[in-house]
């Protein structure tokens, strides 16, 4: 038995060794790329500037250091502008060469190729991508490749600016699922936004065909988006149980804006009381570590207008311009103006509705909110037309078309800039993030379960050894309850032969004294009264001397039968 628990304790000891070893020496992989992805993720976190960028470069303590830093510059450059970077980015990729190392080299290709792309040399840059993808798949590095789509989506947006811009998204997504299936959960991720972004455009058949490729399985990849695009395609289709099955599942995965969409579901239906309702629930549980909320009262304040409740929809409105200026979100805050404005105009107060068309112009130009500022024109239009002003009328309405269709033209282009800025510079956070999060979480995970394993050990040790202690008392108290029931049943043989003896004896006396009785009843009485009456005629008179002879002879007779009467009993009783 001490032997066997012995081989289980050495076993355990050694299976959480090889287990720590494993996990902390056997992957290297991420180990080798754990410097370019912090430095590119410490980089994306912190704003830097020019000069601080440089400073930088000159403090990195050896020439791969500077590369990595002097890319992720260019990287934070392309934020700001993209046309300027072209001779860094060339630098860069000649620093990449000399230093020979395939990650950097891959990302200043990546770099050269969309800067190119920028002015214009779309075949030149589309060989750097290409260059860049051939090393991200012959490093079988999903990170790399990753960014070489997101550069590729750039490429596309870049030449194109209308929902061609899609189809050229999923043709690269197919490219990538046929050279890289391992990078599936990425795939995934990009087609279900697709989706979505073809169910915002409208395209709801080729939002249908996408989706198809999705499995069960594959919806928890990005389940509020795959709800989402499903709940505009049964909106669109007038599939409205499915829609509101569709809308418990944004509830579900994302509590912020799903009364927004249940708004939408609500007006569809006619039902624009439930719709407020809902909002106003909504925004009464609002919780401010979460989004939103400007977005939640603007849309109450739509409804209220559309109810003629004006005094309500400009309060919610207002209130609604002063969360989004609160979060600086300029185009809720020229939608909140451009709403206040439509109330103005509703209660004929023209001069607070110009008031705050002025602010909503001024604001939509400065940021280029194409289509809020066709929205400004429009409003503008209608109050020119309300005070008479007809030429001036014409004129707004001649912007508000312009700008208009300029929006329209502009959508697809600006709609994949923000998903390429999203995904091309966010996504390494992201992964950096998950691989660090996932080591420490690893780390973490096998020194509680070492100790966890240990503790068990060592319990289960302690456990063997008491329940050996307890089974050798348990044997010792055995025999020691053994050898005194043996004691004991041997005391109670001799007790019982004694008893058994002594009722023999007794049984004997008794009877030894039944038969003293039966004599002493019997046989003595019979003498003694033969004296008591012989001695009796001596005492009177008439006795003669003859017959008092013939007495004393039977009394001599009676009292040797006495004699002998005495020696009996005395022989029964000493018997």
């Amino acid at each position: 038995m001490k032997k066997y628990q012995t081989h289980i304790f050495y076993f355990l000891i050694l299976l959480v060794i090889a287990t720590a070893i494993f996990i902390l020496v056997g992957r290297p992989g991420i180990r080798k790329e754990k410097s370019f992805y912090t430095y590119r993720l410490t980089l994306k976190q912190s704003p830097i500037s020019r000069d601080s960028a440089l400073m930088l470069l000159e403090r990195a303590s050896n020439a791969r250091d500077s590369l990595d830093l002097y890319l992720l510059y260019l990287t934070k450059q392309f934020e700001v502008d993209i046309t300027q970077t072209r001779p860094q980015t060339i630098k860069a990729l000649e620093l990449a060469k000399k230093a020979g190392q395939p990650i950097q080299l891959a990302y200043s290709y990546l770099l050269v190729g969309y800067a190119v792309n920028s002015h214009g040399d779309y075949q030149l840059g589309l060989q750097y991508l290409d260059s860049a993808k051939t090393i991200a798949i012959r490093q079988n590095d999903p990170t790399l490749l990753s960014f070489y789509y997101n550069y590729l989506v750039g490429y596309y947006t870049l030449i194109e600016d209308n929902a061609e811009t899609l189809k050229s998204r999923l043709h690269a997504l197919q490219i990538l699922e046929d050279e890289a299936p391992w990078a599936r959960h990425f795939i995934v991720y990009q087609k279900i936004k697709i989706a979505l972004l073809l169910t915002n455009g409208e395209a709801f058949e080729v939002a249908k065909e996408v989706l198809a490729d999705i499995r069960d399985e594959d919806i928890m990849v990005q389940p509020r988006s795959y709800y989402l695009a499903k709940f505009n395609i049964f909106l669109h289709d007038r599939q409205y149980d499915s829609a509101e099955y569709c809308l418990h599942k944004i509830d579900k995965y994302s509590g912020t804006d799903a009364a927004l969409f249940w708004t939408r579901y609500y007006e569809q239906l006619n039902q624009p009381d439930q719709a407020i309702r809902v909002l106003r629930k909504s925004i009464a549980s609002y919780d401010t570590t979460k989004s939103y909320l400007d977005l939640r009262m603007l849309e109450l304040s739509r409804l209220y207008f559309q109810q003629n409740s004006f005094d309500s929809a400009w309060t919610m409105g207002h209130l609604a311009w002063r969360e989004a200026a609160r979060k600086k979100e300029q185009a809720v805050v020229v939608q909140s103006y451009n709403l206040l404005a439509r109330i103005f105009i509703a209660q004929s107060n023209y001069d607070s509705a110009a008031f705050y068309l002025q602010k909503s112009t001024r604001i939509a130009s400065d940021s280029l909110y194409y289509e809020s500022l066709a929205d400004s024109y429009q409003l503008l239009s209608v109050l020119a037309q309300e005070r008479q002003q007809y030429q001036q009328a014409y004129d707004y309405y001649q912007k508000h078309v312009t700008f208009k269709n300029k929006g329209k033209k502009s959508f697809a282009k600006e709609e994949m800039q923000a998903i390429y800025l999203k995904f091309a510079f966010k996504k390494v956070k992201k992964d950096s993030v998950i691989i660090q999060k996932k080591a420490r979480q690893l780390r973490l995970a096998v020194m509680v379960i070492s100790f966890l394993a240990l503790l068990l050990l060592i319990g289960f040790l302690f456990y063997l050894r008491l329940r050996a202690r307890k089974e050798a008392l348990l044997h010792m108290l055995n025999d020691e309850l053994k050898n005194r029931n043996a004691e004991l049943e041997e005391k109670v043989k001799l007790r019982t032969a004694e008893i058994q003896r002594h009722n023999e004896i007794l049984e004997g006396k008794n009877k030894r004294l039944e038969n003293y009785a039966f004599f002493v009843a019997h046989r003595l009485r019979s003498p003694v009264a033969t004296l008591l009456g012989l001695v009796n005629l001596f005492g009177h008179d008439f006795v003669e001397e003859k017959e008092r002879l013939k007495y004393l002879k039977l009394i001599k007779e009676q009292l040797k039968i006495l004699d002998d009467v005495i020696k009996e009993a005395k022989n029964i009783v000493e018997e």
